[in-house]
Order: C-alpha cells, then sequence, then structure tokens
C-alpha cells in the first residue's frame, strides 16, 4: 500500500512539473479601464470622470526551463500603450454684476512604450500569475474647453472654486492657460499583477508619473516649466497568445 501511495505521489509530482514546464502565453493585449487623478503646482486638482486605455506587448522569458518547474524570470515589452482620459470642473464666471458657474472639461491623452522585469508562476497548465514593473516614456497631451469662451471679459472674476481673481494674473500667463492644447514628454512606471488563464487574462495596475509642460516665461527669461501629475489604477481584461 506505501508503494502504491509513493508510485501515485510520484507520478501526480512529475505530471504537476511537466504542465508547468510548457511557457505560458508571450504576447497580451490588454482592455484598460482607468481611474486617475491630475494636479499640478499651480493649484490644479482633478479626478478623472472616466478613462480607458489600450496596450499591445510581449514577454521575453530569461531561460528556457522554469526554476523549481513553475518559475520565470522575464522582460515586458509594452510595444504600445495608448490611455485617454477625461476630467471636469466648475469655475466661477462674474462680470457687469453677473455670475454663473461654467463646466470646463480636460482631455488628457498619452502615447508611449513599457520596459521592465517580471516574473511568472505557473502552478498547474494553462493557469500563471505575473507580477511586474515598468518604465514607461511617453508623449502626453492635454486638450480643454475654449476658456475664453468662458472668461468674456478678463476682468471679471475667475475662479476654481476660490473666488481667486484675474487682475492679479498677468498677461502671459493668462495667454498661456487660455491655450487649448499643450504637449510634452512624460516619465512614467506601472507596477501590477495578473493572473491568466490560457487565452484570458484579468490584471490591475498602477501607473503613475509627471509631464513637464511650458508656461511661458519666468522675470529672468528662462522658460518656465509646470509639471502635470497623474496617478491612478488601470483594471483590465486582456487576450494572450
Amino acid at each position: 500500500m506505501k508503494r502504491v501511495i509513493y508510485v501515485t505521489a510520484i507520478l501526480m509530482a512529475t505530471v504537476f512539473t511537466a504542465s508547468a514546464q510548457q511557457a505560458p502565453r508571450r504576447t497580451y493585449i490588454n482592455f484598460n479601464y482607468v481611474s486617475s487623478k491630475m494636479d499640478n503646482e499651480m493649484g490644479l486638482r482633478l479626478k478623472s470622470d472616466y478613462g480607458a486605455a489600450l496596450s499591445i506587448g510581449h514577454t521575453y522569458y530569461l531561460h528556457r526551463k522554469p526554476l523549481w518547474g513553475m518559475v520565470r524570470f522575464g522582460l515586458d515589452w509594452t510595444i504600445f500603450d495608448l490611455n485617454f482620459s477625461k476630467y471636469s470642473t466648475e469655475y466661477q464666471v462674474s462680470g457687469e454684476g453677473d455670475q454663473s458657474t461654467e463646466k470646463i472639461n480636460f482631455y488628457k491623452a498619452e502615447a508611449g512604450m513599457h520596459l521592465g522585469p517580471s516574473v511568472t508562476v505557473t502552478p498547474v497548465k494553462g493557469l500563471s500569475v505575473s507580477g511586474y514593473y515598468r518604465y514607461a516614456p511617453t508623449y502626453s497631451a492635454y486638450f480643454k474647453d475654449d476658456l475664453e469662451a468662458v472668461l468674456s471679459d478678463t476682468k471679471g472674476q475667475f475662479a476654481q472654486k476660490d473666488a481667486a481673481t484675474l487682475d492679479n494674473v498677468s498677461p502671459d500667463y493668462l495667454d498661456e492657460i487660455t491655450k487649448r492644447y499643450k504637449g510634452g514628454y512624460g516619465s512614467y512606471q506601472v507596477l501590477g499583477v495578473s493572473v491568466f488563464y490560457k487565452f484570458i487574462s484579468i490584471g490591475v495596475e498602477k501607473r503613475w508619473g509627471s509631464t513637464s509642460l511650458k508656461y511661458g516665461e519666468a522675470e529672468d527669461g528662462s522658460v518656465r516649466k509646470v509639471k502635470l501629475k497623474t496617478s491612478g489604477p488601470r483594471v483590465y481584461l486582456g487576450v494572450r497568445f
């Protein structure tokens, strides 16, 4: 009886080991739901109304045989990552005795790639769990509603929930904040985990970083830059092949 149990245990271990040694699917396409926060040093604080992202990439495993029959170290290269989020806020505008609240929409779009290490554990055939960290160089751009249409006269009061006035704002800065489009290089990081069974995967990751945007000139004539910071989770459903 002991021999039967011993032989059965060996056979089961052999089956599990052989199953785990089959490399998991390497190429991934992820469809993300995005929730993010955006802020800068000038006092902007916004939370996204909604967002979405698409990621396409490939995992390059660094060794053919898994360690301990189930663990693989790899290098993830997300070849293409497109991220979009919509934000909104309310401004109070007053002039000539009238006061109104106007809604301004901000749209932030980013295109980039990711590169970083990953660890994948495959306990049984077809089922894998992967954890990863990636650095993500990105071109980041944002577009907003026509602020000049809201600011009917620059002598009126203009505020984002704090009743600040434009009387203390320089003409150059006013010109900058009323521009509808800005863009620049963004440096982002991604940390996440995914579970995939055969060709279906689910996962969650945190994405954070900043983009430097030009905002006119400083008093010494140098270009004034403001960091636009973004952070938040992305939850995704994906396919692997």
